[in-house]
């Protein structure tokens, strides 16, 4: 039966469109209302940095919140605090100036609730479709999540230059709003099993302790995202402006890495192939974008291995959600979800800071080349200690 025939499926799709058509244009309209502020450069970065930072408590407390709450009412709560956040500091906007402390609340306000998404969506697609249509459920998600991740910076400063930032906060509160009735119909889906909250996260932590599956690409996955994509974010557009003298460079390679994302997501890897393996793979495939900045590499091979890299990456992160949604029982999934979220989303903003700290006092090309190859050690590591356990020989001898 095809994905789009099966009940809700549809209604989803559109409510996480919204939902991401909305959540990727704030990082931009963020730094764009501080910049229109006349704060420097620093204060971009304190309100993207330190106030996204906080926001890992989230999916630390969605594990817990699942225990007492369905997933649709989590849905709905998420979308009503964007709205009553963007709403406030578009009427801010309209009435004055709009102090620093206040952009810095309102980033980690907003990263906070996103953070306790990611863990209750994971869980949720596990129970919308049948076991057998998870591969196609999460590359669908992905390639609408990825569509509208493009078209939501795009379309925000078109309308922030358009009409001001107060009318563009009023655009991600109506946009969150149709994502909120957009979404009456879906099932509310099922709550953690188990009365005690303290319980729904030790049951995600022993569910990652028992795979070395699991264990190695949370690890590795940490690692990645402190150190090479630390170097990515912080040190490569720095030397793409002093070294190449093209900032515009910067722009051309979030469109790649976007639009190779949609189109990796596309890609159903075969089932034969181990999944923690090919997500270390993934990983070790985007060290040499860094490397090869600064070293000096021409753009156009920059490029390329950037565009390629993405598609990988997102290829294996589909493969590796319904590795997840099938391999862990159901009440443990929303925690290791959310111990997924935090070897990523929740470790990077460290390395954006650690990253350029090590680069002041060893240099910037040092810096890189460093972070580089303490990652492909970790990644090499974990991919060796994958290889000998017991998990890869079972499923080796199940592939056989």
């Amino acid at each position: 039966m095809k994905l789009m025939a099966q009940d809700y499926v549809v209604e989803f799709l559109v409510s996480r469109g919204l939902y991401v058509l909305a959540n990727s244009a704030v990082p931009v309209l963020l730094a764009m209302a501080v910049a229109s502020e006349g704060y420097s450069a620093s204060g971009v970065g304190l309100v993207l940095g330190v106030g996204a930072l906080p926001g890992i408590l989230g999916a630390l407390l969605a594990p817990q919140m699942l225990v007492h709450v369905s997933p649709k009412t989590m849905f709905g709560g998420a979308a009503a605090a964007w709205i009553v956040i963007c709403s406030g500091i578009a009427m801010l906007s309209h009435t004055g100036s709009v102090g620093l402390g206040v952009y810095v609340t309102v980033s980690f306000a907003l990263e906070f609730v996103a953070s306790i998404m990611y863990p209750t969506m994971g869980s949720y697609v596990a129970d919308l479709v049948r076991s057998d249509l998870l591969d196609r459920m999460n590359s669908a998600r992905a390639v609408v999540a990825g569509l509208c991740a493009v078209a939501g910076p795009g379309a925000i400063a078109l309308v922030q230059s358009w009409r001001g930032v107060s009318d563009a906060w009023w655009l991600v509160s109506l946009l969150m709003l149709v994502c909120l009735l957009s979404q009456s119909r879906l099932p509310k889906g099922r709550r953690t099993g188990g009365a005690d909250r303290v319980a729904a996260l030790k049951r995600g932590l022993q569910a990652a302790s028992r795979s070395r599956g699991v264990l190695v690409v949370l690890v590795g996955s940490g690692v990645w995202h402190f150190t090479v994509w630390g170097s990515y974010m912080t040190l490569c557009p720095v030397v793409l402006r002093d070294e190449y003298q093209a900032l515009w460079f910067i722009g051309v390679s979030e469109s790649l890495f976007a639009v190779g994302g949609i189109v990796g997501s596309l890609v159903r890897l075969p089932s034969r192939l181990s999944r923690p393996v090919l997500c270390l793979v993934a990983l070790l495939s985007f060290v040499p974008v860094p490397v090869s900045v600064v070293l000096g590499a021409p753009l156009w091979l920059v490029a390329v291995s950037l565009f390629a890299s993405s598609a990988v990456i997102a290829s294996t992160s589909v493969a590796w959600e319904t590795f997840l949604q099938t391999r862990v029982e159901r009440d443990a999934l929303p925690s290791v979800f959310a111990l997924d979220y935090l070897a990523g989303d929740g470790v990077a903003p460290l390395g954006y800071v650690a990253v350029p700290a090590l680069a002041m006092w060893l240099g910037q090309g040092v810096g890189v080349l460093m972070t580089a190859g303490l990652c492909v050690v970790v990644l090499l590591g974990c991919l060796w200690a994958y290889a000998v356990s017991p998990e890869a020989e079972e499923a080796e001898s199940a592939v056989e």
